[in-house]
């Protein structure tokens, strides 16, 4: 009876054996029949598995590198760089986009964009397929002319208050980051029209919910950037995962609140 167990879970162990084995290597060969097929386009020079991480620079110096090869592959259509496995391509010419755009069945956003769910869910900016053409037929009329009139006045205010902050910069000689102005000035107009509350981003950089906003963004944004830290096993127990669990909190409790 043992013998006859034994023999059963050895069977067992050697299909499952066989199983993982013929998975890896059908995800080897696609793997490498994908890296020939997307090489012939013209790009960095790549590495197995690591692609072009490697090469890539940090933060705001990798803007600069983007820039630079875009400029220097300028005359191709398009051109790619690889991400660990994961293929990116970046388009020049407005034909070729076309024909990837103008297609409603290609909608599903690369896996960056689940980094995006525990904060904004599966609306419009992250779904695909027929939940995100629903979620479309849904807020396209909200976008009418009409109705944007209503949320008119809540632009202008808000607008004046960056006039008004950016004189007084002026006037006192300082340095002006207008990024983090325009990003103050937009968010206290989707805050107030989208949700009718009024989070003073301009004003009040000190709320809780204001930070909240600019370190998960930041957070999502280094993240996309490290293909080290995309499995969300291995991001939980970094300390900017936990600092993304922390801002989660805020913003979570602040929409529950409304």
């Amino acid at each position: 009876m043992i013998e006859l167990c034994l023999n059963f879970f050895k069977r067992i162990f050697l299909i499952l054996t066989i199983s993982l084995i013929a998975n890896f290597t059908k995800c080897l060969i696609n793997y490498f029949f994908k890296m020939k097929t997307v090489n012939k386009i013209k790009g960095l020079p790549m590495l197995p598995f690591i692609g072009n991480v490697h090469q890539l620079k940090s933060k705001y110096d990798l803007v600069k590198q983007l820039s630079e090869l875009t400029y220097n592959l300028k005359n191709e259509p398009l051109w790619r760089l690889w991400l660990g496995t994961k293929p990116i391509f970046v388009f020049h010419k407005g034909e070729y986009t076309e024909v990837l755009f103008s297609s409603s069945k290609n909608t599903q956003k690369s896996v960056q964009y689940d980094f995006l769910h525990p904060w904004l869910g599966t609306g419009l900016l992250t779904s695909y397929g027929e939940k995100w053409a629903n979620r479309r037929r849904l807020i396209t009329p909200t976008f009418h002319f009409e109705i944007l009139n209503d949320f008119l006045h809540v632009m202008n205010e808000q607008t004046d208050i960056l006039i008004q902050i950016l004189t007084k910069l002026v006037k006192e000689g300082q340095e002006i980051n207008i990024f983090e102005r325009l990003k103050a000035c937009a968010l206290d107009i989707i805050c107030e029209s989208a949700m009718g509350q009024n989070v003073n981003a301009q004003h009040d950089k000190t709320s809780e919910y204001v930070q909240a906003v600019a370190r998960i963004s930041e957070l999502v944004t280094f993240r996309f950037y490290n293909p080290l830290q995309w499995s969300d096993f291995i991001y939980r127990i970094t300390p900017k995962g936990k600092d993304f669990k922390r801002c989660l909190k805020v913003l979570h409790n602040f929409t529950k609140k409304l």
